[in-house]
């Protein structure tokens, strides 16, 4: 199975030298992933040590968008307490 990241489309593969990193600047993947995508809602493209891993947004901070690299701040008087909102509460 690839790790967060990486990507492997082919069948019968021995190793996870056969997985790919995800490519351009808003794809990402969850491990065993056979393809890369936009990053989905609520998740945003890592970098550093989650590179190009799907990366949920942190408490006090959304992401209503696909296919970004960072997650935006919640508003004056709105609030998310977990992680991983696509609009704050």
């Amino acid at each position: 199975m690839c790790n967060p990241g990486k990507y492997n489309g082919a069948t019968q593969s021995t190793s996870e030298s056969a997985c790919t990193v995800c490519g351009g600047t808003t794809l990402c993947s969850e491990a065993g992933a056979a393809a890369c995508a936009n990053s989905p809602a609520g998740k945003y493209v890592g970098t550093g040590a989650q590179n190009k891993h799907c990366v949920p947004c942190e408490t006090g901070k959304n992401q209503d968008g696909t296919g970004t690299t960072s997650c935006k701040n919640c508003g004056a008087a709105k609030y998310a307490d977990t992680v991983g909102h696509v609009n704050c509460k």
